[in-house]
């Protein structure tokens, strides 16, 4: 009963997951405009899918048996804790970054000003560099035989989590200059409905096998979705208070707790005043 009930919540985190980015893709293209999201959102995202695939590809495709015997070894498993619907999501995400990376390029003329440029992408580009730089160091070494292959695919997964925090963080800055006509709320809504079904597909799993090696044999899929969780909030609490349906509603909601400020005393006309030479 709960090995089905894991498996219905995690085809319903994919279906949000999958479904997510498809909003704003419809959104870019109906505008012929890209104004709105962040450059460096969309780069981090792209970066972050090709890990993720790369991980979960590792972890399920036959070819790599012998990654997947040292992944099941060095955390005590007869089985990889991941199953088809994380391949179909992983698949599904890294096509779709791309066509909106592409998107980036073919409609940023026609834009307003890039939002790439708010203050602490600058940050988000250094981090995604030094992640790079550390990725091709820990495959130089998985290849040298310092560390086992099922010991470099967990750290794309690591580096996922990575891209995650840094993508939101590029458009959480842009979204700080009070830019999100662009913006597709309903992408977040997804985003956050997958996550909160990815963290209770895990509860379950862990639940059925009465203890946490789902959880910490597969720490990068948690992560995801807790990072995922925390920062849609965020990215719909400022599309809220961006945009002028929220400023009205958070303007109503102050209104209430205002108190009536008292009403000015009636001027006193020039004719009524009394001469101080006639007292």
């Amino acid at each position: 009963m709960l090995h089905a009930v894991s498996a219905a919540l995690g085809w319903a985190y994919v279906c949000c997951w999958a479904s997510c980015q498809y909003p704003q893709l419809v959104k870019n293209f109906a505008g012929r405009t890209v104004a709105g999201v962040s450059l460096d959102y969309t780069a981090a995202n792209l970066g972050g899918s090709a890990c993720w695939l790369a991980y979960t590809a590792a972890l399920l495709l036959p070819w790599f048996g012998a990654v997947q015997e040292q992944f099941m070894a060095n955390h005590g498993l007869d089985h990889v804790p991941l199953g088809l619907h994380d391949l179909a999501f992983a698949v599904n995400s890294f096509c779709i970054g791309a066509v909106l990376l592409g998107q980036q390029f073919a409609y940023r003329r026609q834009s307003e000003p890039a939002p790439s440029s708010a203050p602490g992408n600058s940050s988000t580009r250094t981090v995604a560099f030094g992640l790079a730089i550390f990725l091709a160091f820990c495959f130089i070494c998985s290849t040298l035989g310092f560390f086992s292959a099922a010991f470099f695919v967990e750290v794309l997964g690591g580096a996922k989590i990575v891209c995650t925090l840094a993508k939101y963080a590029a458009q959480v800055a842009a979204n700080s200059r009070k830019v999100v006509k662009g913006w597709s709320a309903l992408g977040s809504w997804l985003d956050f409905a997958g996550a909160l079904f990815c963290l209770l597909e895990m509860l379950v799993l862990s639940i059925d096998a009465g203890n946490l090696k789902p959880v910490t044999s597969n720490a990068p899929k948690f992560g995801l979705a807790a990072a995922t969780l925390v920062a849609s909030a965020v990215l719909l609490y400022q599309v809220g208070a961006c945009t002028p349906m929220g400023r009205q509603w958070r303007g109503r909601k102050g209104s209430k707790k205002r108190k009536p400020s008292p009403e000015p005393a009636p001027a006193v006309p020039k004719s009524a005043t009394v001469p101080q030479n006639w007292v």
